[in-house]
Parts: C-alpha cells; structure tokens; sequence
C-alpha cells in the first residue's frame, strides 16, 4: 500500500522561512539606504534655500546684517523669509556676515529630521554650499 503524504516537510518549511529572513534582511537595508538619502537630500535642499536667502539679504546692502535664531528672519531688516524650525536645521553659526570683504557664510547643522542621514553640516556663502559628511 502507498501511503500519500499532502503536506509539507519541516525541512521544507524551514528552508521557506529562511528564504523569506533573507529577502526582507535585503529589502530593510535597502530601506535604510533610501531613508538616508531622502534626509540628506531635505537638508541639501533646506540648506541651498536659507544660501540663496542669505545672498538676496547681503547683496541688498551693506548695512544688512544675518540673523541666527531658529524659526526668525534670516535677514535684517526683515524681508518676510525666516528660518525652518528645529526639526530642519539645529544650529545656524554666522562665520562671516555680510559686511565682510570676502562675503558672507554660515555654517548649517542639521536638525532631528536629519538623524539618519549622514551630512554633519554644510558651508553656505555667497557661491553656494558645501556638504560635509561624517
């Protein structure tokens, strides 16, 4: 007599589930390589706007000066742009203001938004900023 057997065999399933650890371990980092990028890329972009904000405010005049307080104006006299919250930016440092012979720059922190990513601050003057990466 031939005995049929409709299931599977514990071998059978346990090489399943070890396919199945593989492929969601592959998918996962893959994950925190896109989350990584999309946070540097917030911040880039978060960071080019406050450059091209500072470079309005000291190319108006010389008397102009830059703020550095969170979520105020970058500029004074005010010209209605203001900084992002925290989450966006932690820090903002004034290195040269705008009354400076070789122009104006700001170093740029970024805030918790970022904690994934992997830019530990850029250099904003008036040619555009640079990204360094920890």
């Amino acid at each position: 007599m031939i005995s049929e057997n409709n299931g599977f065999t514990l071998i059978e399933l346990l090489v399943v589930i070890a396919i199945i650890g593989v492929l969601s371990t592959i998918a996962l980092t893959s994950m925190n390589e896109s989350r990584r990028k999309a946070s540097d890329a917030a911040f880039k972009s978060t960071a080019r706007s406050i450059q091209a904000t500072a470079s309005v405010c000291c190319a108006g005049s010389a008397a102009n000066f830059l703020e550095n307080v969170l979520e105020a104006d970058v500029c004074y006299p005010t010209m209605g742009s203001s900084y992002p919250g925290s989450e966006s930016i932690s820090s903002v440092e004034i290195v040269r203001d705008c009354g400076n012979t070789d122009g104006f720059q700001l170093r740029l922190v970024p805030g918790s938004d970022n904690d994934s990513g992997s830019v530990s601050y850029a250099l904003c003057d008036g040619s555009g900023c640079s990204f360094i990466e920890s």
